[in-house]
């Protein structure tokens, strides 16, 4: 399928499909979040593989009842093993949109635009790009969410080229403890990096 074809489906399926209430059944597109990451990277051609901890925040903010949402989030891992002391912050600025398919189940699309820097030492390097993705999220009973999404990633790789127009898959796990809490696990995979997020939600 080209990408007019399929430009003209998605246009399709926003037209026709009824937007995701903003806050839904134990779905909501409102919230904060603090989380613990763990970050693992494969240092471009040679068979170095690094760890990274660190942490950050992210937030959605759900537009009324229209099923559109906002989101942002700013995440820091650095690793000084084996002699190698990296520094990464990661921040990104995104629009979504929310479908329908029923009450516990929602097609969910989103675009980021990408800012990334890096610390090597005494080099420093800051690359900007893109992240689209598409997926399903659901409550499978009442306190337990799942989600599943995967797109494409791409930074202008003028110094890094593990983000260059790369695959990516997002997975994601959460307990609703209440109406407003949850605590959720997300991974996500490229074909070089793969991180893990331990986060505590507040949503409303």
């Amino acid at each position: 399928m080209n990408r007019t074809s399929l430009a003209a489906l998605l246009g399709l399926a926003l037209a026709t499909a009824p937007a995701v209430q903003a806050k839904g059944e134990g779905l909501s597109y409102t919230y904060v979040e603090g989380r613990l990451a763990h970050v693992q990277v494969d240092a471009g051609s040679s068979d170095l593989t690094v760890n990274g901890k660190g942490g950050g925040i992210a937030g959605s903010l759900a537009f009324g009842q229209t099923g559109l949402f906002a989101t942002a989030s700013h995440d820091i891992a650095d690793s000084d093993a084996a002699g190698f002391d990296l520094d990464v912050r990661r921040s990104s600025l995104g629009l979504g949109y929310a479908l329908a398919i029923d009450e516990r189940l929602h097609l969910v699309l989103d675009a980021k635009a990408l800012r990334i820097k890096g610390k090597d030492g005494s080099d420093s390097v800051r690359e900007d790009g893109w992240q689209a993705t598409v997926g399903l999220r659901s409550m499978l009973s009442q306190d337990v969410e799942a989600s599943i999404k995967a797109g494409l990633i791409d930074v202008d790789g003028r110094d890094w080229v593990f983000y260059d127009r790369n695959a990516i898959v997002e997975l994601g796990a959460r307990w609703h403890i209440d109406g407003m809490w949850s605590v959720g696990l997300d991974a996500a995979f490229t074909r070089d990096e793969r991180n893990a997020m331990l986060g505590l939600r507040a949503q409303w």
